[in-house]
């Protein structure tokens, strides 16, 4: 299905549901991927529902591909999930990893740069500040960006982790 131009897939084989979890290569936050409705650490795995999928197989499509180099057993399920991200998304990749190897990107593909568990710096008002991405970035209706990010603050007598949403205006 698709909502706000991100398209969200079920994945209902078991063999693809492991396949995408032993990839996976950050962790996720907020119930951005549901199992039956409930998040990813529980312990049924039923219906697994990916979204944003052109972001996720953005990041994790070459690691699929590898995968099933040394998981025989899984290459005909990831070897479908992988042609439909070629046929459906494969120009798009190719577009935004051209400009990235340019050190060059555009606001068609800057949610690309972000994934969860990722650093990045913000510089608000003249002062630099590290947080880490703690879910997949949100295209707003009017075309900025909004990462859902935390950073360690102290409160006087511990550490705690604050969260923070950063939008990179269009």
């Amino acid at each position: 299905k698709s909502l706000r131009g991100h398209e969200s897939l079920a994945i209902k084989s078991s063999i693809l549901k492991r396949s995408i979890a032993d990839v996976a290569q950050c962790y996720y936050d907020g119930g951005d991927v549901l199992y039956d409705g409930r998040k990813a650490g529980g312990k049924q795995m039923g219906e697994l529902t990916i979204s944003p999928a052109p972001l996720r197989f953005f990041h994790h499509y070459q690691r699929l591909l590898d995968y099933v180099e040394t998981h025989p057993y899984a290459r005909e399920h990831v070897t479908v999930l992988l042609e439909y991200c070629r046929r459906t998304y494969g120009s798009n990749f190719q577009e935004a990893k051209r400009l990235f190897a340019e050190a060059q990107v555009n606001q068609k593909h800057l949610a690309k740069l972000y994934l969860p568990n990722s650093i990045v710096i913000s510089c608000a008002d003249g002062n630099e500040r590290a947080y880490v991405v703690s879910k997949w970035p949100y295209i707003r209706d009017f075309g900025s960006l909004e990462l859902t990010c935390w950073a360690w603050q102290n409160n006087g007598t511990g550490w705690y982790r604050s969260r923070h949403t950063l939008t990179v205006p269009p």
